[in-house]
């Protein structure tokens, strides 16, 4: 599994960028707490769940910050609070929750 932590200079194209490197590989996105500028958008997050669709990525994103949680989840993106979560989600059922397209 890949894991991303993005920084608070990253912003939705450099995680773009990094998701398209991911070929076939299933990816943890970990935005922290400390990245208080950007992903505040819906944007910020359906091009991320649109790039997963089209390359068939495994992906699931933790995000600390509950609004941005929210924002996150209405882009259609699997969330989980803390990495510990998502790895334990991962363990029991073997594969994360399916991204979601929005209409």
């Amino acid at each position: 599994m890949k894991t991303i932590t993005i920084r608070e200079t990253d912003d939705r194209y450099t995680v773009r960028e990094l998701l398209r490197r991911a070929d076939g590989e299933r990816v943890l996105v970990i935005l922290p707490w400390s990245t208080d500028e950007g992903w505040q958008h819906p944007l910020d997050y359906e091009i991320q769940r649109r790039l997963a669709e089209h390359k068939h990525l495994e992906m699931a994103w933790v995000i600390e910050d509950p609004w941005r949680r929210n924002v996150a989840r209405k882009a259609g993106l699997p969330i989980f609070s803390s990495e510990g979560d998502a790895l334990e989600y991962l363990s029991r059922h073997g594969t994360f929750p399916p991204v979601k397209a929005t209409s």
